[in-house]
């Protein structure tokens, strides 16, 4: 058999794989498996014989779409759907169900993301855990939700002002969590799954790279281009296909990039905490100053150390000690304890 660039072969109806100088007779269930894997039968293109329109398809997610993406409201239904490349062979396809079906997981239980929360480094202790299992829209915007809520909130000042920042912005967490959702290799049972740790925040989707990985970030080949052209009429994203470059400037060398065959793994390091854990209502975590951890770690070791004397020791006047001492009981670092003579500092969460 001539070796080529395509694959597999095909000789008298039969299909070969290529194995070193060897050829090997594929079986049907390695066909199909080969053609999923090199993209070369559509997910998102397919049609879903289960779904049934009257039943199953929600006229007011449509509605919303068809607005949002800036559509005429006019147009039949139908009409619209043939021209979004919705149907195939007279059934909505897998890219429609995923976006207007009553609920997306009846069809596709691996289009369920799952997001958890853990109170350390490691799984040993989940602090939240929830599954979004509607539609595409609805899943996309609940995930990026409950990580914006479990992420810390850093502050930074400029001038007098403060400004309130998550410390993985949303635009990131955004690029990262629709990335994962269209370009997924829906033919594998595996679901999204997004953890956040207390020194990391991960996301992981089944599906390898289409290409190699030498060119992650230069081009832009999806495996469900359906899908990419839904969000791309909702502008959910700033702008296709530019998303990885735009998150490596802004993360540097926080995000890393893991890949294999099967499945795709973004990692951020997240900045370092001032104690593990997670405490509900606490703004504990937050990203200090210079002076600010000069002052915490004083505390530490003198419990009963007075403003005066923290002035000695950071090198800063009095009002500024207070001022930071302000910031630190704001943010429920600590927490002063009786008098401002008599009294003392407690560490929260040391208790």
């Amino acid at each position: 058999m001539v070796t080529g660039r395509e694959k597999p072969y095909t000789v008298s109806g039969h299909f070969y794989l290529r194995q070193g100088a060897n050829s090997q007779q594929l079986k049907r269930d390695e066909i199909r498996s080969l053609f999923q894997k090199e993209n070369l039968i559509r997910f998102d293109r397919k049609a879903n014989p289960d779904f049934i329109m009257e039943k199953d398809f929600d006229n007011e997610k449509f509605k919303a779409f068809v607005s949002k993406a800036g559509m005429d409201s006019s147009l039949p239904k139908e009409h619209v759907l043939q021209n979004l490349g919705l149907m195939s062979e007279d059934k909505l396809n897998n890219a429609g169900v995923l976006f207007f079906s009553r609920k997306a997981s009846r069809f596709f239980l691996n289009s369920i993301i799952t997001c958890v929360l853990y109170g350390s480094k490691t799984k040993s202790k989940i602090l939240d855990k929830q599954d979004f299992s509607d539609d595409f829209i609805s899943n996309f915007n609940n995930a990026v939700i409950f990580s914006l809520k479990t992420l810390r909130t850093e502050y930074i000042i400029e001038k007098v002002e403060r400004k309130e920042q998550p410390e993985i912005s949303e635009m990131v967490l955004r690029e990262l969590i629709i990335n994962a959702m269209t370009h997924r290799e829906y033919f594998s049972e595996g679901r999204i799954l997004i953890e956040i740790y207390s020194d990391r925040f991960e996301i992981s989707n089944p599906g390898g790279l289409l290409f190699k990985r030498s060119e992650l970030g230069k081009i832009s080949l999806s495996r469900n281009p359906l899908l990419v052209d839904l969000v791309h009429r909702l502008r959910l994203v700033e702008r296709i296909g530019s998303g990885i470059i735009r998150i490596r400037e802004l993360m540097k060398d926080r995000i890393t990039f893991d890949i294999d065959s099967d499945w795709f793994f973004v990692k951020i390091k997240r900045n370092i905490l001032v104690k593990d854990g997670v405490k509900d209502g606490a703004k504990d975590g937050a990203k200090l100053t210079s002076n600010q951890e000069k002052i915490f770690n004083k505390i530490k070791e003198i419990l009963e150390i007075t403003a005066e004397d923290l002035s000695d020791v950071v090198g800063i006047n009095k009002r500024n000690i207070e001022k930071n001492l302000s910031k630190l009981q704001e943010l429920r670092v600590i927490k002063r304890v009786g008098s401002d003579k008599s009294g003392h500092w407690e560490i929260i969460g040391d208790n």
